[in-house]
């Protein structure tokens, strides 16, 4: 293979490391740890850069990952645009495949996960609550060698054995009917366990070829998800790294000291703080800017915080008179040498997204998409316009902050305004997808839109804003992941923060605290979306039935009647809601409570199969064998490899003394799961009392 082309990229990054000054002893200590034999006591795999916003942790990766290259390492660098493990470990891989690196193993892996879950996501088949079954907590299965397979809600120590066994065969039966191929039903249960072994391999084999640095930014917010598996990672849990292999964190926190205490004497901990006077002067001398009376007045401003001296020296000022008042206005200060009134107003208004390009500055501004590309193009040009790491471009927070206070003080109805066009941007974003309801919920291009469409009404002041972002937030909980349902929160949190809107701030703040508790609370977190007393019935049936569903898999079942009927009070006809009471008062002995409830739900859903066995248990445990065996056999002529429906109508069988019809539906429902303890149990019992 030939050598790589020069990318306009490459003579960026080129011109921009011969005027990075500053933080040299940070760079020399990352260089000659990559120098070091990796069996020297003083190499260090572990980098973890931590400061204020505006430090430059974000221009210091980049620096970090141009030595690594120079050194010829490999690098790659994912930040906040990333939404979850599975996508991290994408993006690295496809970093290295851009570089030239053809490590196919995890792509071709993921691939069939996005397309097991966009399967899922667009069967009308799937059962009630699909994805609350999958990514709530996690219950032991009998799949063969499934493992642990995320099914609903926080995991509590005193689970619902019965329950949870049942509810987790009603996912099995529905993912076994769809897909035959146990590795897949592997994949779709639990993607991280899955997929990392082949991210793994596939960092292995670049490392036989060259070592590795990977760079992780912003890791304030990706944290929350990416913390437990690095560390997972490092300790082995997915298969052995290869020593030639470093990485790079970087946050406004340092790395948690507890949980990252087994790595203590093996990283190597980076503090930023503002530059000092020496480093301050550099930079500046680098950018041109030489006379001593420029630079006192610049390292005022600045405070010497190194995003806003590279601003500030930008225009190259020859005379104090050019930077402006000390005392001024900082976003005079930041386009002070944009001369044009109608350009310094485009810039500012551009920075209501929290992502830039071509299509949002059409929106903001309301121009034609040409104009709007040619005012795109000279926004780039800002030393404060960074590009992410998937490609699209923002504000850096320093900058964005002062902008967006000083329009919404100055120019209230352009803020609302602008904000409105881009809400119905996004929402023809969301639309265009084609896709709507829970179909839509699970798809990450629609959520990322819906997102975004939330932020942008909040900041408009919408009054039905908050209304509409708890509707969609129990949606997300109830179709999607924690999270997608955290990204949600997080644009409230941040709207809140960026329009001055603090019962939007107060909100998200309450409900991102049990999102990103480990594991994630989803009984605190519907607690506190059901607070607003503007959500609707059916929103609030949703929430109030979710809830009880997890206090029924918790064992909780007062708890969980007393939501379920509050629930199919506010929406009658609410079959997922009954069935789940009447499996609850089954479970408290109360069968003829149940068999009223399990006989509503099958009149408004009179073939759903769960049901239909959960009645054929009640009939069986009251006694009433011939009412059960009618009930499960409907159950298992719906759904063939129902194999709870077959253990328990095998287990009907044998009540009766019919123990030849008993095996053979046992030996079925073993055939579909081999391991399924309770299964094997009585199929025992059936041969001792068959007399074998």
């Amino acid at each position: 293979m030939g050598e790589r082309r020069r990318s306009l990229q490459d003579r960026i990054r080129a011109r921009q490391s011969d005027v990075f000054v500053g933080r040299s002893e940070q760079l020399r200590q990352f260089e000659q740890n990559l120098q070091l034999p990796f069996d020297d006591p003083r190499q260090r795999f572990l980098f973890s850069v931590f400061g204020d916003a505006g430090i430059g942790k974000t221009f210091l990766l980049r620096q970090l990952a141009r030595v690594a290259r120079e050194k010829g390492w490999r690098t790659a660098t994912v930040d906040h645009t990333v939404l979850d493990v599975p996508g991290t470990m994408a993006s690295i891989v496809g970093q290295l495949d851009q570089a030239g690196l053809k490590v196919r193993r995890y792509s071709e892996r993921y691939a069939s996960y996005q397309s097991r879950r966009g399967e899922l996501a667009t069967d009308p088949d799937a059962p009630d609550g699909l994805s609350s079954l999958l990514t709530k907590a996690v219950v032991r299965v009998g799949l063969h060698a499934a493992g642990d397979v995320p099914i609903a809600g926080a995991l509590a120590e005193a689970i619902d054995t019965d329950a949870a066994a049942e509810q987790a065969d009603r996912l099995r039966r529905f993912l076994a009917g769809k897909f035959r191929n146990h590795d897949d039903l592997r994949l779709v249960m639990s993607p991280v366990a899955e997929l990392t072994p082949a991210f793994v391999t596939d960092v292995a084999q670049t490392c036989e070829q060259a070592p590795l640095a990977l760079f992780f930014d912003t890791y304030e917010r990706t944290g929350a998800f990416l913390d437990a598996w690095l560390l997972d990672l490092l300790e082995g849990r997915y298969g052995d790294l290869p020593e030639n292999l470093v990485i790079a964190v970087a946050g406004q926190h340092p790395l948690d000291p507890n949980r990252w205490a087994p790595f203590y004497g093996l990283r190597a901990d980076i503090p930023l703080r503002v530059f000092t006077d020496d480093e301050a002067r550099e930079l500046l001398t680098a950018r041109g800017v030489t006379d001593p009376r420029v630079i006192d007045v610049i390292l005022t401003l600045s405070g010497r915080l190194p995003v806003l001296l590279a601003m500030l020296a930008e225009s190259r000022p020859a005379t104090p008179e050019e930077i402006g008042d000390p005392s001024g206005d900082a976003v005079e200060r930041f386009l002070r040498w944009e001369e044009d009134d109608a350009h310094r107003q485009a810039a500012q208004l551009a920075a209501l997204p929290r992502a830039v390009d071509a299509d949002r500055v059409a929106a903001v501004l309301d121009l034609d998409d040409a104009t709007a590309a040619e005012t795109f193009a000279r926004l780039r040009r800002f030393p404060f316009v960074s590009v992410r790491a998937e490609g699209s471009h923002q504000y850096h927070d320093v900058v964005r902050d002062p902008m967006l206070r000083q329009i919404r003080r100055d120019s209230p109805n352009l803020w609302r305004a602008a904000h409105l066009r881009l809400a119905e941007l996004y929402q023809t974003r969301r639309d265009t997808t084609g896709l709507s309801g829970g179909e839509g919920i699970r798809d990450d291009a629609w959520q990322s839109h819906a997102a975004e469409t939330i932020y942008h009404r909040f900041c408009a002041h919408e009054p039905s804003a908050l209304t509409d972002a708890v509707h969609h937030l129990i949606d997300t909980w109830f179709w999607s992941t924690p999270e997608a349902t955290r990204r949600v929160a997080e644009a409230i949190a941040t709207a809140g923060r960026d329009a001055a809107h603090p019962e939007a701030a107060r909100r998200a703040a309450a409900i991102l605290a049990p999102l990103t508790a480990v594991p994630p609370d989803p009984v605190a977190l519907l607690t506190i979306l059901l607070q607003d007393s503007t959500c609707d019935a059916i929103h609030r049936a949703r929430a109030l039935a979710d809830r009880g569903e997890t206090h029924r898999l918790n064992g909780t079942h007062e708890a969980a009647l007393a939501d379920f009927t509050r629930a199919i009070e506010l929406n009658p006809d609410y079959a997922w809601a009954l069935g789940s009471r009447g499996r609850t008062y089954r479970a408290l002995g109360r069968y003829d409570d149940a068999l009223a409830d399990l006989n509503r739900a099958l009149n408004i859903t009179p073939d759903k199969d769960w049901i239909l066995a959960d009645r054929g248990e009640t009939h069986r445990l009251n006694g009433t064998h011939e009412p059960a065996l009618a009930d499960f056999t409907r159950a298992i002529e719906l759904h063939p490899d129902y194999a709870w429906a077959l253990g328990s109508r095998g287990q009907t069988y044998r009540t009766l003394g019919r123990y030849e019809d008993a095996l053979a539906d046992l030996n079925r429902a073993l055939n579909i799961t081999p391991d399924e303890d309770w299964i094997l149990a009585e199929r025992g019992e059936t041969h001792r009392l068959h007399g074998n």
